[in-house]
């Protein structure tokens, strides 16, 4: 869970509200015989325009329970794009760094580093390499 469990980020004409929760297992890896690995279990990052994330902007879900694939909500809370809340978009695996990336080049989030991009490839290198579902290949220019 993010810490504290709403951050506020700075917008180039404004603010949004991100709360994002990610829940791991530590399991044996069915690829390296007496092994274990970390697995995610389910994640949720939400953007919101207020502290209460009201009306909710996205929503990036997936949990081992129903439905079972990995999907967004858009405008979730916000009256006039309530039937879209309530479906579940179907979308790959999304990672944290994916909606990182997406809040500072989509939703002009102004990043707190300068190296913010360089950081950002490492981890989604790193993460990609060792998915067991829904990973992705390296990223162009990245690690």
């Amino acid at each position: 869970m993010t810490n504290p469990p709403v951050i506020r980020l700075r917008q180039i004409d404004g603010f949004a509200y991100l709360r994002s929760s990610l829940q791991y297992r530590y399991a044996d890896d069915d690829r390296f015989p007496g092994e274990r690995k970390v697995s995610t279990h389910d994640y949720a990052h939400t953007l919101g325009e207020t502290p209460s994330l009201k009306p909710g902007l996205y929503s990036w879900e997936w949990a081992a329970r129903e439905p079972r694939y990995p999907h967004v909500h858009v405008r979730r809370g916000h009256r006039d794009f309530a039937g879209l809340g309530k479906i579940h978009i179907p979308t790959g695996r999304v990672f944290f760094e994916d909606v990182v990336r997406f809040l500072i080049e989509e939703q002009e989030v102004e990043p707190v580093r300068e190296d913010w991009r360089t950081i950002l490839d490492e981890c989604a290198h790193l993460v990609g390499s060792w998915a067991t579902w829904g990973g992705r290949p390296p990223v162009p220019g990245g690690a």
